[in-house]
């Protein structure tokens, strides 16, 4: 694993714990002030708690009632097919000829995914958890990944008896009663952890129910029960004596059998005869449809890696990819081809493929780069149908191009794509034609050839499959024959635009906390985008000013030429911040927190208790339609809590719930419903990003010098149960955020010649660069950094600019979130990549790093991989 040396938590010598005989007396003192501080509020905490573990058990019990009661039989249907029409058996090649017309494609764009949920999303709600339960271990093996697991032995109970719906329901009861929330946590942290999208944590219960129990209904029973506890709509089914989990998902899923209920298709995830009996209505605890897309790519360990030779243009290229991702996709079922368009590569294959032809192209004009790219796929990877290479219709993921030796048309335009978009930044699309697949670019010039309209643009054909054939050459039986445009997300806005509205905003005076959440890509090319600003903004053409201590919200419309069309500025009086942005047909929904009274475009909302939660509905030109507070005060017993608002169509507060945060309960943002409804979901201890010290330890700490109050910190953290190497960190973020006082890289420095002495000798490069850190301050929830003589400083993989500013976040699982606002890359030479965001899980010392545009995941640790 690659070394990596992350500036921004520079002070890595304090990580290591620091004790000392003189303070412990103190120590426990202070532990025993806090206990008696909290147990107050611990005492209203308790009595809430005891409040849903009396609903938990009445649902389940009024689940197990429904489930005795008579199921239905339903018909098993055979699994659709990806595609019908033949390909082609050797891969064509084009006549040599230059281009010397343009030929418009016609286009059938597919209609757009309804994204919209059924019902409001719901949280995952935990009960309390049995102290001293009687536990099994045990370490999974999950494509490469070892996972140790410790689970209530009972949940490993197998299932006894006939398949009856008493004793399904009995079975329900029995495993309702374990500790099954301490397995779900550390499922969930692992979903995240590994990248995994909502399919891929069902394999990840399918792999952990092979080893908890030996037969396989059992282990179809545990699946079932797992995946609804973890708010999953699944169902389970029966038939000649064997069970099968029944799933819906949102995409298409093709060769898997399936029944249909209410319109939904459920897919048998185990082979059953000619129909099935199952149940009618879902666990009211679970209504989430698995989503087969991913979000980011998979983060698997790197200790399986394979290599693939490449030859091309008399160069030889070898590639490393990650052979635990391809063993994952061998098992992934076969969907809908935008899902693998979409889907990122790991980071093993994306920094090998950035090391391998990043130089090579770097000379190159843009046009001439996606030439070189659509030679390579053309000439570099032999050709075969999937019939040929599997007996059946394959779809590759990009991953998996460099593993199989052969691979058609779908899998070279999906690779295409994908370099495209890495290589040369510009937007991509697929191009489904009667028994092919291609790709478009749109390319910053025009060229003469074919091309297509999609939405607003031009995209010019590039055909991976077509041997020869350059740019805009399609293959000539597909002129004048419609085409379907597979669309491609994320890929609209490339990164350089991404950069421009960036420091358009900055320019003006204002910041963007997060772009994945507050910046959004409209379909007519506009971009709507959200932040904050202190002091003032100016958009050209106007100016606002805001108070001293004051932030207040901006929600801005720009233009295809980034060229600001309105600003519109939101909040009043404290500290306004933004959450989430969305774009739903005609509006953009924004919701975020405010304090005092604010001023949402003429609407006045005033905070009750100190501030509140918002949501505004906004028009393309930039009015306000609406906007709401939930009636949300935060405060310390919330902590820890999610918040559910539920808002009409003008606006209207309909239902506010508060439920325990719990690891993977994936509620943060704005979801919109069928019934067109509005939900805003979150937790209270994001609300602000600042991680606060409880009262006691904060009045010690002013009586101590830096080093001192670093050391009590770093020994506080330890005692706590937080990873040595880890602990440090932790103290210093806590620190920072809580006195006005800066942090200087000298101060630093003198903790580490005070508490650490080794350190230098060591680790000599680090501590050298800890001196070229001017500052590093917090204010109001944001880190700010400062170097020597405002120069960037670069540190092996990551390079910190001057100013560069981040957000600390607490979340589920008593982990952090650090969110990076500006002005950190990884990456090396002239290889850079954003970092959006770092999670710092505490127990372990992991450090999983989120960078790029398509959220690329890496883990380092930070005693194996850093400090080492």
């Amino acid at each position: 694993m690659m070394k990596i040396w992350f500036i921004c938590f520079g002070l890595l010598g304090l990580f290591q714990p620091l004790f000392s005989q003189t303070y412990e007396e103190w120590v426990k003192q202070e532990r025993a002030q806090y206990d008696r501080l909290a147990k107050e509020t611990n005492r209203g905490l308790e009595e809430l708690q005891k409040d849903y573990d009396n609903f938990v058990k009445q649902r389940d019990q009024e689940f197990a009632e429904f489930l005795k009661q008579r199921w239905t039989e339903f018909e098993i249907f055979k699994g659709n097919l990806p595609r019908r029409d033949p390909e082609p058996k050797i891969a064509p090649v084009a006549e040599k000829h230059s281009r010397t017309s343009i030929v418009e494609l016609q286009t059938t764009e597919r209609p757009a995914e309804d994204t919209r949920l059924i019902a409001a999303p719901l949280p995952r709600v935990k009960k309390s958890i049995q102290k001293g339960y009687p536990l099994l271990r045990f370490d999974v093996n999950f494509y490469g990944n070892r996972l140790k697991l410790g689970v209530d032995q009972d949940l490993c109970m197998p299932f006894t008896g006939k398949l009856t719906e008493t004793a399904f329901a009995d079975y329900w009861l029995r495993m309702s009663r374990t500790n099954y929330d301490d397995l779900l946590d550390r499922l969930f942290g692992w979903k995240e952890q590994l990248g995994l999208n909502d399919w891929g944590y069902y394999m990840l219960l399918g792999r952990c129910a092979e080893i908890f129990v030996k037969d396989e209904n059992s282990r179809q029973l545990l699946i079932w029960f797992l995946m609804n506890k973890s708010g999953y709509s699944a169902r389970i089914g029966y038939g000649g004596g064997e069970v099968a989990v029944l799933l819906p998902a949102v995409q298409d899923i093709f060769f898997l059998s399936f029944i249909v209920k209410d319109g939904v298709r459920y897919y048998i995830t185990r082979p059953l005869n000619k129909s099935l009996y199952t149940y009618d209505k879902n666990f009211s605890g679970s209504n989430r449809c698995p989503d087969l897309r991913f979000s980011s790519s998979l983060n698997f360990s790197t200790k399986l890696s394979g290599k693939r030779l490449l030859n091309y243009k008399g160069q030889e290229y070898t590639i490393s990819y990650n052979q635990g991702v391809t063993a994952f996709f061998k098992d992934y079922p076969s969907t809908e081809l935008n899902v693998y368009f979409e889907t990122p590569l790991s980071a093993t294959l994306k920094e090998s493929i950035e090391e391998n032809f990043r130089s090579v192209l770097q000379p190159m004009s843009q046009e001439k780069r996606v030439e070189w790219i659509l030679g390579l796929l053309q000439q570099a990877f032999p050709y075969r149908t999937d019939e040929e290479q599997f007996g059946h219709e394959k779809y590759f993921f990009s991953e998996e191009m460099f593993f199989y030796p052969y691979s058609d048309c779908e899998d070279r335009a999906v690779l295409f794509s994908r370099l495209v978009d890495m290589l040369t930044g510009l937007p991509g699309i697929g191009l489904s034609y009667p028994g092919h697949v291609a790709a478009a670019v749109k390319l910053p010039e025009e060229v003469k050839g074919d091309y297509v309209k999609y939405g607003r643009e031009l995209y010019t054909v590039c055909d991976p499959t077509y041997m020869g054939a350059g740019i805009g050459r399609g293959m000539p039986e597909f002129i004048g024959k419609r085409v379907d445009v597979i669309p491609v997300m994320g890929r609209q806005i490339t990164r350089e635009r991404e950069d421009r509205i960036a420091a358009l905003i900055d320019k003006a005076g204002g910041t963007i906390l997060n772009r994945s959440s507050l910046m959004q890509f409209a379909e007519d090319g506009n971009v709507y985008v959200a932040g904050i600003f202190e002091h003032k903004f100016e958009d050209g053409s106007k100016r606002f000013v805001v108070p001293a201590k004051n932030r207040m919200i901006f929600v801005a419309k720009v233009d295809n030429q980034n060229r600001f069309e309105w600003v519109l500025p939101l909040g009043g009086k404290g500290v306004n911040m933004p959450h989430h942005l969305k774009i739903d047909g005609n509006r953009i929904l924004l919701s975020g927190t405010f304090e005092k009274d604010a001023d949402f475009g003429g609407i006045r909302l005033q905070a009750k208790a100190g501030s509140d939660l918002f949501t505004a509905g906004i028009a393309p030109e930039g009015k306000v339609m609406w906007a709401s507070g939930a009636g949300l005060q935060p405060n310390e017993e919330k902590t820890g809590f999610n918040y559910i608002v539920r808002f009409g169509k003008k606006g209207e507060v309909l239902q506010s719930e508060i439920q325990p945060d719990a690891v993977g309960s994936f509620l943060s943002g704005i979801y919109i419903t069928r019934k067109e409804e509005v939900v805003v979901a979150g937790a209270f201890n994001r609300w602000t990003g600042i991680v606060k010290l409880a009262a006691s330890n904060k009045q010690k700490m002013s009586v101590l010098n830096m080093p001192e109050q670093l050391k009590e910190l770093t020994d506080d953290q330890v005692n706590n149960q937080t990873d040595k190497g880890l602990a440090g960190l932790l103290a210093v973020i806590a620190m920072i955020q809580e006195h006005d006082t800066p942090v200087s890289g000298l101060m630093a420095l003198q903790a580490l010649d005070q508490y650490n002495p080794t350190f230098k000798t060591r680790c000599p490069a680090i501590y050298k660069n800890i001196g070229k850190i001017e500052f590093i301050r917090g204010e109001e929830g944001i880190i700010q950094m400062k170097t020597q003589n405002g120069k960037a400083v670069n540190f092996d993989k990551v390079q910190v600019k001057d100013g560069s500013r981040m957000r600390v976040i607490p979340i589920a699982g008593n982990d952090l979130k650090v969110e990076i606002i500006d002005g950190i890359q990884v990456g090396k030479a002239f290889i850079w990549f954003r970092l959006n965001e770092v999670t710092l899980k505490r127990q372990t010392g992991d450090m999983i790093f989120d960078y790029d545009k398509d959220h690329t995941l890496r883990t380092f640790n930070m005693s194996r991989d850093i400090l080492n």
